[in-house]
């Protein structure tokens, strides 16, 4: 069954709905579909390629898969997302946005290239019809894409040279050549955005050495969670991402995340060789060190972003975890 991120696509869809009214009702409609189908965050992709075609005939857009191009934001793909708004450069971006696509879709894979001084940005349907995926769908696809870019890369507004989209041409194109630039070519294998090979080192404004290897290794284990079904490496990639938003998750709030009990959740960790509390406690000590180490934040703003409510909370930890307080943490660290 091809399949894509149901939290993702329905992040999409409402961001769509705000700032087209024609459409919210089938919006709201197609939310309660999201529930009744959603099935460990998955969502058949035919019930995202009706959606863009009704959307098309309700709102008499035909261009509206476009409209994705303004709402393609890193946050929207969870885990995957927030790993390319650490990054250091464009290219380390985007070897990680195809490297956990599949986190966000199993219904497609992304390829890069380097070609005669170009950058190759490749997308491929996996396993549906060609036939099947309609013109609105590649628009999206390849216009999220584009925008991901473009917010990575902020405020620089990178253009492709050319781009490659798999379908007639259409008999108005002004949009997607205001999108896309004039140089596209249709009927082609796949969805490709060539750009010149100088992208690559374009830094990211949203970089963040303090978050960025906790941001891979939780991505990291999230793939490797979604290939071999480790519980634990679930609870991580949980963390993580609360974190991320400024949050420290309970053994409450994992246990309904993860839609079990919580003595169940606390039973099968148990079985792994770990607690709640231990993993917890392992991440905290890492983010820390990272973020003291790494990051221009304030040691009060560390401090909330590891769910303490005072910073001497924070130096006491840190005295636990390192034999140092956080002030001599972070000077070590530049004087290394």
């Amino acid at each position: 069954m091809c399949t894509i991120s149901a939290s993702s696509f329905r992040n999409i869809i409402q961001a769509i709905s705000s700032s087209n009214f024609k459409i919210k009702s089938l919006v709201n409609h197609y939310a309660e579909q999201l529930i009744e189908e959603n099935d460990d965050d998955k969502l058949k992709l035919s019930i995202a390629c009706r959606f863009f075609n009704d959307a098309s005939q309700y709102s008499g857009d035909a261009d509206i898969g476009l409209s994705a191009y303004k709402h393609a934001r890193p946050d929207f793909f969870g885990i995957a997302g927030y790993s390319l708004m650490s990054s250091p450069t464009l290219d380390i971006a985007l070897e990680r946005l195809a490297k956990y696509h599949p986190l966000v879709a199993d219904s497609s894979f992304i390829t890069l290239d380097d070609e005669n001084e170009h950058f190759i940005i490749s997308a491929f349907n996996k396993g549906l019809p060609s036939t099947e995926v309609t013109r609105h769908i590649i628009d999206a696809a390849a216009a999220v894409i584009l925008g991901l870019i473009h917010w990575l890369a902020f405020p620089l507004k990178l253009q492709p040279v050319f781009v490659d989209l798999p379908y007639p041409k259409p008999a108005e194109t002004i949009n997607l050549q205001r999108l896309f630039g004039k140089n596209i070519n249709f009927d082609a294998p796949h969805i490709r955005l060539v750009f010149d090979s100088e992208i690559k080192k374009k830094s990211i404004y949203s970089r963040n050495p303090g978050f960025e290897d906790v941001h891979r290794r939780y991505a990291d284990a999230q793939l490797e969670e979604k290939i071999n079904g480790s519980l634990m490496e679930k609870v991580r990639s949980v963390f993580s991402s609360g974190m991320t938003e400024g949050r420290l998750i309970s053994l409450q709030e994992m246990a309904t995340t993860l839609n079990m009990s919580k003595r169940t959740l606390q039973k099968y960790l148990e079985e792994e060789g770990v607690t709640f509390s231990a993993l917890q406690e392992a991440l905290r000590k890492e983010l820390a060190s990272n973020l003291i180490a790494s990051s221009a934040l304030s040691l009060k703003e560390i401090s909330s972003i590891l769910g303490f409510s005072q910073s001497s909370s924070l130096s006491k930890a840190c005295q636990r975890w390192f034999s140092l307080s956080p002030g001599q943490l972070r000077a070590q660290n530049q004087k290394s």
